[in-house]
């Protein structure tokens, strides 16, 4: 029964992510129009700028909505639901080696 639970939460994370971000797009148009600016609707899905605001916004939503989800889980805490892991220092040091390559 768990694991229809985590998939039901898991559509609901990600149908949350898809609608605050869609939201972002209207609210981009409507801007783009009452300014006067010509939006062209074939032009959203590469402009960088739109996609990183619609991002920066649905984030903190997805993952409020995930670590509410998880805090409704009595039985365990919620670091260990999501398997959250300190990471060693080493660790870092070496993504942030093979990032900057």
């Amino acid at each position: 029964m768990r694991v229809w639970a985590t998939l039901g939460f898991t559509a609901a994370v990600a149908g949350a992510f898809i609608l605050v971000q869609s939201m972002v797009v209207v609210a981009w148009v409507i801007i783009g129009a009452a300014s006067g600016r010509l939006v062209a609707l074939r032009s959203l899905e590469t402009n960088g700028l739109l996609l990183a605001r619609a991002t920066c916004v649905s984030a903190p939503v997805a993952i409020g909505l995930t670590w509410f989800f998880a805090r409704m889980r009595r039985e365990i805490r919620v670091a260990d639901y999501l398997a959250l892991r300190p990471v060693s220092p080493k660790a870092v040091l070496q993504w942030a080696t093979a990032m900057s390559a």
